[in-house]
């Protein structure tokens, strides 16, 4: 009997131990934060707005500013990896990229709005395996900053990344993720857009120069000129002068920042090469549109060559057809007319001398 009682405490125990590890474990993933959907992750780590009790999932920061003043909030960092795991960490000024996407400046380059109104406590962190942190920071808004959208992020680097070599040159690539920072400083807020250089370049082929179908581009630039940050749909048409428009294309304009810009060039299949090439873009926005023309002439010089030839040649052969028949050269008798008696031959001479 004292036996199996020792078996049973020992199977309790055991029991015990794999409950108690069982409710720790899910103790700290119930303690451990979840990123929101769209927060931004890479490689078992993530970093996003730190959520307080009665307050929704946030994927990134979009605080309401004032001059001179500072706003403070807090991020969370997460290591899911099972090992530890060492970024830097630092405030960063947005910007749009060449095709209109979302972009952050490196951290060795000089920032100049969000990026360095950012104050972060701490430059670099290491999580452990399975880990968070939570970290405070604080917006502090220069006096005088003009009202309006204000982009910025913050980045967590990874210290170690993954080095390529290609013969005498080795790559190291950093990893990096950011949680975005819409700030937007109270005042007057302006919606403007505005297409700029618009051109057209018709192809210059064997068959457009004889008239025939020819294909064009159409580019152009949107431009943000007000103060807040817009998205937009921009109508490219494409009209030659003969044969009606060439089509019309929708292009969806990204949201662009505050004074930034992206540049499009849309492509039209076929276009009667003959005359004027007239392209016209419309772009529409919440609260604000624009529009913008642009010429080009194109010309099918193989294709007038051609008529000129034609022409010439007709205008000959309809000469040629109206002149008379039998005509002689210039000095030539008309025909039926006497010309001038022949010379006398000598036999006539001596003849007549004889009489």
């Amino acid at each position: 009997m004292a036996h199996r009682s020792n078996v049973g405490r020992r199977l309790a125990v055991v029991v015990t131990t794999l409950v108690v590890g069982a409710l720790a474990a899910a103790t700290f993933n119930l303690a451990t934060p979840v990123a929101p959907a769209g927060a931004a992750a890479a490689g078992g780590w993530s970093i996003f707005p730190t959520t307080v009790q009665g307050q929704l999932p946030r994927p990134y920061f979009q605080p309401t500013l004032t001059a001179g003043q500072n706003y403070n909030d807090s991020l969370t960092v997460v290591n899911q990896n099972s090992t530890a795991a060492t970024f830097n960490l630092y405030g960063s000024d947005a910007f749009n990229t060449a095709a209109g996407g979302f972009g952050l400046k490196k951290r060795t380059d000089h920032m100049t709005a969000m990026g360095a109104w950012i104050q972060l406590p701490i430059t670099q962190i290491t999580l452990a395996p399975s880990s968070f942190e939570v970290i405070p920071f604080s917006i502090d808004v220069p006096a005088g900053t003009p009202p309006g959208d204000h982009a910025g992020g913050v980045v967590i680097e990874s210290t170690t990344g993954k080095t390529t070599v290609h013969g005498a040159l080795s790559v190291t690539v950093l990893q990096a993720v950011a949680v975005r920072v819409y700030g937007r400083v109270q005042g007057k807020l302006v919606s403007s857009m505005a297409v700029t250089n618009l051109s057209v370049s018709p192809k210059t082929t064997v068959s457009s120069l004889f008239g025939l179908g020819t294909a064009s581009k159409v580019t152009f630039t949107v431009a943000n000129t007000g103060n807040v940050r817009l998205s937009s749909t921009a109508k490219v048409d494409l009209s030659p002068l003969f044969g009606g428009s060439a089509g019309t294309h929708v292009v969806h304009v990204p949201q662009l920042l505050p004074q930034n810009s992206v540049t499009y060039t849309v492509p039209f299949k076929s276009v009667i090469p003959f005359g004027q090439l007239t392209a016209t873009v419309h772009l529409t926005a919440p609260g604000t549109s624009s529009s913008g023309s642009a010429s080009a002439l194109v010309i099918p010089w193989l294709l007038l060559l051609v008529i000129v030839v034609v022409v010439v040649l007709i205008v000959w052969l309809r000469r040629r057809r109206k002149q008379p028949k039998g005509a002689h050269a210039e000095g030539a008798a008309p025909k039926g007319t006497p010309g001038p008696a022949p010379d006398p031959t000598p036999e006539e001479v001596g003849s007549g001398a004889a009489r």
